[in-house]
């Protein structure tokens, strides 16, 4: 348990000292003539607190920086812009030519490093204005990898089928001697740094767009709950398996990619009913209000509910609209003066909004119209609203 304790304090003291440290080092980098007070530690605070940042005077940074300026780097709509492709592939255009040439240190590395650009390159060109937030995500984490973070985590870096150790200096770099190989060494960490940011700046627009998806689709499902028809236990699993297919809309499958999902399924935009009972009122033109219709059994045999999503402004709403749907129904009125109608009574069912009216005809029997509680309580809530109304002028 001390070890442990003692292992812990060490760890963060250790990264105390390195970010204070970091916070008053500068970005100056020692010539290959220049001696290096202490070679690998000043690298590794070079790494995490320097290189590729706005601190970072070099060239390389300033161009990357002009190349990626302009407003179409953030995406407020469904698609990506061409423009925020053209400033990627130019950004990654301007590290491939600062390590294009020969170079006398780390010429493995640099190599790699080349190669994983130019197939960065061709990735992120493929991107067309068109393209979804979901391929333009999986594009992105393809091109530009997590494997760039790696030296400012002070981890290897895997590059080109190999691993590199870049934090690690030659055994002739020793403190408060000069080291020929730091000056290039730190060119090629702050390469990768540069990738490595790229990486954060190209997801901004699809990170912008996943947040609103996941947002939208999260409030489309609580209004799935609270304005669809409810579901039970045996709809809503038939109603999941049809989610992969196209019958309910856009099938839950068109959101993986990379066998991974992200955020949400896009809500459907239809239900199937199936064998689904519920209470209901018969109508009868002689009832004054709700308590005098006849008490019914309904069971929604086997329907289909169907809406769609209001639109405001321009922008998708997560406000149900135009709901309507149909179902073949059969009732069943207990009452010991019903005759034929006790039976049970089968006939088609209509649902609008939140209300629903069935007509039914059990066999040599009369049509009867069944009425689910919220269209009885809106038709007779509305009748005594009349009478009142018409009972005032007299």
């Amino acid at each position: 348990m001390r070890k442990v304790i003692f292992g812990l304090a060490t760890f963060v003291w250790s990264s105390l000292a390195l970010a204070q440290a970091g916070a008053s080092t500068g970005c100056e980098i020692p010539g290959q003539n220049q001696a290096v007070p202490d070679p690998p530690r000043q690298l590794v605070l070079l790494v995490r607190f320097c290189l590729g940042t706005d601190k970072d005077q070099a060239q390389v940074v300033k161009d990357m920086s002009a190349a990626l300026k302009g407003p179409a780097l953030v995406d407020t709509g469904d698609s990506t812009p061409a423009p925020t492709t053209v400033r990627l592939v130019k950004a990654v255009d301007v590290l491939l030519t600062h390590a294009s040439g020969t170079k006398a240190v780390d010429a493995e590395a640099w190599s790699a490093v080349r190669t994983e650009l130019i197939n960065a390159r061709g990735m992120l060109n493929s991107l067309k204005a068109d393209e979804s937030s979901a391929v333009w995500f999986s594009t992105v984490e393809k091109a530009l990898p997590a494997q760039w973070k790696m030296p400012a985590a002070g981890l290897p870096i895997f590059l080109g089928g190999n691993s590199f150790d870049l934090l690690t200096l030659p055994p002739d770099c020793v403190p408060e001697r000069s080291c020929p190989a730091f000056e290039p060494r730190a060119d090629l960490l702050r390469v990768i740094n540069l990738a490595a940011n790229l990486q954060a700046i190209a997801l901004r627009p699809s990170l912008k767009a996943a947040y609103e998806d996941a947002t939208l689709q999260r409030n489309r499902w609580k209004a799935y709950r609270a304005d669809a028809q409810p579901l039970y236990f045996w709809e809503v699993g038939l109603n999941s398996m049809l989610m992969r297919t196209n019958l309910l809309g856009k099938p839950c499958e068109d959101r993986d990619y990379d066998g991974v999902r992200r955020g949400f399924c896009e809500v459907p935009t239809r239900q199937i009913i199936l064998l689904h009972p519920e209470g209901a009122l018969r109508f009868s033109r002689s009832a004054a209000k709700t308590d005098e219709l006849k008490q019914a059994l309904l069971i929604q045999v086997v329907g289909v509910y169907n809406w769609g999503w209001k639109a405001e402004s321009g922008t998708d709403d997560a406000k149900m609209t135009d709901r309507w749907g149909a179902s073949l129904a059969a009732s069943y009125t207990n009452t010991s003066s019903a005759g034929a109608e006790g039976r049970w009574g089968y006939g088609p069912m209509v649902h609008l909004g939140d209300y629903s009216l069935a007509v039914t005809k059990a066999s040599g029997g009369k049509w009867s119209v069944v009425v689910n509680i919220p269209l009885a309580g809106a038709y007779f809530g509305r009748r005594q609203e009349v009478v009142d109304s018409l009972s005032k002028l007299k």
